[in-house]
């Protein structure tokens, strides 16, 4: 049985449901760029956080953010792997649409990213990326 969650994507309604799961999908890795540079363009996000990009590396998004901070400003990048698709990246539930899946991205980001205790890692061209969870996960690199 497929039930709706409280976000934009479903999953099975038995505790026997893995969180973190791979089920082949027919998206590829195009589609699923378009989708989050679409959906990250017109992100409603706290106002110290501006979307500047997003790009493919491998097997990878890199979604790319600037964080407006007091006398400064630093651009962020966080990867999201696509290789645990439908599952989205914020909730491991499955995704029925690359959208949706990139609305998980965007909530992923307005949740976590701009946290003080995030682990920082120095990026190319100067950017920060940004890691915030502990262990594995297929949808978070």
């Amino acid at each position: 049985m497929v039930r709706a969650s409280a976000g934009p994507c479903a999953h099975g309604g038995g505790a026997e449901t893995p969180q973190w799961h791979t089920l082949h999908v027919g998206w590829t890795a195009e589609e699923m760029l378009q989708a989050v540079r679409t959906t990250l363009t017109g992100w409603r996000w706290d106002p110290q956080l501006t979307f500047e990009r997003a790009d493919l590396v491998d097997d990878l998004v890199l979604v790319v953010m600037v964080h407006h901070v007091p006398g400064d400003g630093e651009r962020l990048g966080v990867y999201y792997s696509l290789a645990g698709l439908p599952a989205g990246p914020n909730t491991g539930i499955e995704c029925e649409t690359p959208d949706d899946w990139a609305a998980e991205v965007g909530t992923d980001i307005e949740e976590f990213v701009a946290d003080e205790t995030n682990h920082r890692l120095p990026g190319p061209d100067g950017l920060v990326i940004v890691r915030w969870w502990a262990g594995e996960s297929v949808a978070r690199p």
